[in-house]
């Protein structure tokens, strides 16, 4: 633990040593913006703040910053009466509503449904891809004379992969520059246009080439779009609920594959292409041709929630935070003001969030000083004026250089990046893929079961995680190129485990595949047990403070002090009793307090 600073410490050491704390955090204390400013520096502070706010009066700012500092006290409905700030009874109830309620933002209520149709949208397209591998020897055979059947299989997956490996390759990278351009509800509304598109071509190919080339452009909208959506879900939503508001992504998907799968039902049923016949042996001229019906009927399906999407977005607000970006031309704090004013349900959470923000963008901007004049991440007024498309572009490119670059060359950024990515690996290690003949046996029985109970623990789990840390896990600066990064690697192995399980499922059989993947679940767990940290209840202001603790002391911590206390509790029933060893220690209002153990008091972080 760091030694307590003295009491005449200046307002710029605390500040340095805040900015310190978040690149490198040894002590793993995670402490709010606010934490070391008394009441005169609070109130200078803001002052300076409130110039860039030129519309709202100094007063009400400070107001709203000198709650937010002590929001455990304001949270707590019998000390309220006895604090400095009084609370309108608006504010009281609507405090109490953020950390009781998940969804108790009225003004969320549009950005919550474009989220649930972007993921509705990701997941019908996931259906339509699997629904036309039942009609898709029919554009195979049109230019293929091959009766292969490995040559087949091969093709089949090279189709089916191919949305997974372009979003990976291609969509989730190019997501950073479009959301520099256009924001989070920009890059959604081009991903939405190019699954519009590709989904109505999709109707019109004759051959699998064809097809192939199709879906590369779908994999496109399908990574710009997993990027974008999370973190716009993540950037407006209550810090305590921020983890319920990501999980509508996967929810939604989960809903949208459902969805798919009943229309794509509904569509070959109404053309009597439910018979179709899997090998060609089995098929006449009028079941193919109801099948080629069905599967342009499929491929083209996703249209209708593309449009759904867009005029979703019309209506849609941007992230605040996308216009608290310093050092680029989107740089609006007042507009973001104006936003949360919409999306928060009185004006003093609106001001606190805001306020909050822009303590951690400065905190932020510390540490990435530009080294010299001519590092990308320079900015002045002249530049952010009069600026032409190859300007934009420029900025655009070198902000995508810098956000990369500084993943792999700051120690806070590459933990991120192990834990989010190794939670992306994990999803797809713990997938659990096998075919099962449709014959009522009492094995299969058991297959089936089993495998809704396993549907069951992995919905809430493994599903919905992966783009969740991705999207909350890195600083404004960098969350677009890290959340990238982690979606990236979710979608290529998505993408590559399409490729080879068919080949996979033939040499190992039923058994052998089922075995496989309960091996690589458990590979799966031990690698998040031992390498991920927890991010619960933090905001996305404190995330830097976890991330920047080394990673070789949370390991040792798992390993000698979280792991024995497991066993001894759940396995022996050894544990002495008493409270589960703490890692991190959490300052609030002034006071040391453990992340999961009770406040320790009389410790002031001004002392």
């Amino acid at each position: 633990m760091t030694e307590p600073m003295a009491s005449t410490t200046s307002i710029a050491d605390k500040f340095r040593a805040q900015v310190s704390r978040r690149h490198i955090n040894t002590e793993a204390i995670i402490e709010a913006p606010l934490v070391h400013l008394n009441d005169d520096e609070l109130e200078e502070d803001v002052r300076q703040f409130a110039e860039i706010l030129p519309g709202v009066p100094f007063r009400p700012i400070l107001r709203a910053a000198q709650v937010s500092k002590e929001i455990r006290a304001y949270t707590d409905e019998g000390l309220q009466d006895s604090l400095p700030i009084r609370l309108k009874p608006e504010e009281r109830i609507a405090l109490k509503a953020e950390r009781d309620k998940a969804f108790s933002q009225s003004g969320m209520t549009v950005i919550v449904v474009t989220v649930a149709l972007a993921a509705l949208l990701q997941g019908h397209v996931q259906a339509s891809i699997n629904a036309g591998s039942i009609y898709a020897r029919l554009l195979q055979e049109k230019v293929s004379s091959t009766t292969d059947r490995n040559g087949l299989v091969w093709q089949l997956g090279g189709m089916n992969s191919a949305p997974f490996l372009a979003a990976a390759i291609l969509g989730a990278p190019m997501s950073l520059p479009l959301n520099y351009w256009m924001g989070r509800r920009g890059a959604i509304a081009v991903a939405a246009a190019l699954i519009f598109a590709s989904s109505l071509a999709s109707g019109f190919v004759h051959t699998w080439q064809q097809l192939l080339g199709v879906r590369i452009i779908n994999g496109l909208g399908m990574g710009i779009k997993a990027v974008s959506t999370p973190i716009l879900a993540s950037e407006t939503a209550i810090d305590q609920w921020r983890g319920s508001s990501i999980l509508m992504w996967q929810l939604w998907v989960a809903f949208g594959i459902m969805l798919g799968n009943a229309i794509n039902l509904i569509l070959a049923s109404a053309v009597g292409a439910l018979d179709f016949p899997l090998e060609p042996k089995d098929s006449t001229t009028s079941l193919d041709a109801k099948g080629d019906l069905a599967l342009r009927l499929i491929l083209a399906a996703p249209m209708a929630p593309a449009i759904f999407t867009l005029i979703a977005l019309a209506y849609c607000m941007e992230s605040p935070r996308f216009y608290m970006q310093k050092n680029t031309p989107n740089y609006r704090p007042m507009r973001a003001y104006e936003i949360l004013s919409k999306v928060r349900n009185t004006q003093l959470q609106a001001l606190r969030d805001i306020y909050l923000i822009h303590k951690n963008v400065e905190y932020e901007e510390a540490q990435d000083l530009p080294k010299t004049p001519n590092d990308p991440s320079v900015s002045t007024e002249n530049q952010k004026q009069g600026l032409t498309f190859a300007k934009h572009m420029s900025f655009a490119l070198s902000d995508a250089y810098r956000q990369y670059s500084h993943l792999l060359t700051t120690p806070r950024l590459r933990n991120a990046v192990w834990s989010t990515c190794i939670v992306a690996l994990a999803q797809q290690l713990c997938g659990n893929n096998f075919f099962i003949k449709g014959d009522p046996s009492p094995r299969n029985a058991m297959l089936y079961s089993l495998g809704f109970v396993f549907a069951a623990v992995y919905s809430p789990g493994l599903g919905p995680i992966p783009f969740t840390l991705a999207s909350e896990s890195f600083p404004l600066s960098q969350r677009e190129a890290g959340c990238s990064v982690a979606i990236s690697v979710n979608l290529f192995f998505a993408g590559i485990l399409t490729i080879v399980f068919p080949a996979v499922n033939n040499a190992l059989k039923l058994y052998g595949t089922l075995a496989l993947f309960a091996g690589l679940n458990l590979v799966a767990f031990a690698l998040v047990f031992f390498l991920v940290e927890e991010t619960k209840q933090v905001s996305l202001e404190e995330l830097s403070l976890i991330y920047a603790v080394p990673k070789k002391n949370f390991v040792r911590f798992q390993l000698r002090e979280h792991l024995p206390y497991l066993v001894k509790r759940y396995l022996t029933r050894t544990w002495s009793g008493g409270d589960p060893p703490n890692f991190y220690t959490k300052v609030i209002d002034g006071s040391y307090s453990h992340e999961m153990g009770p406040m320790r008091r009389g410790v002031s972080a001004d002392e």
